[in-house]
């Protein structure tokens, strides 16, 4: 059986169509959220906070993996990936307050 994706594409339910703009914005957001905890983890004071924040970006990285394989069941093809937020510069700033302080 032949499959054409562009014909599905455009024949989709609005439904789905929604559903997979909602799951590629979310994958963008988990995308920029990894990007942001290697700042964090590169500006942490201490080995332990660096730990710490390393272990909440696997959870990060485990739901992107899950959003990926979702999105690539709906559409047969694999989602591209955009940072389309940035990590909050005063975020950055705050580690950079608690080592001098530490």
């Amino acid at each position: 059986m032949y499959f054409n994706q562009q014909w599905a594409a455009e024949h989709r339910p609005a439904a789905d169509t929604r559903l997979i703009k909602d799951i590629k914005k979310a994958i963008n957001a988990e995308y920029s959220t990894i990007a942001c905890y290697d700042k964090l983890a590169g500006n942490a004071p201490t080995q332990q906070e660096k730990d710490r924040i390393l272990e909440i970006q696997k959870d990060e990285k485990r739901h992107l993996k899950e959003f990926s394989s979702i999105y690539e069941a709906l559409t047969g093809s694999k989602p591209s990936y955009k940072i389309t937020e940035t990590c909050p510069d005063r975020i950055i700033r705050l580690t950079r307050i608690l080592d001098i302080s530490g």
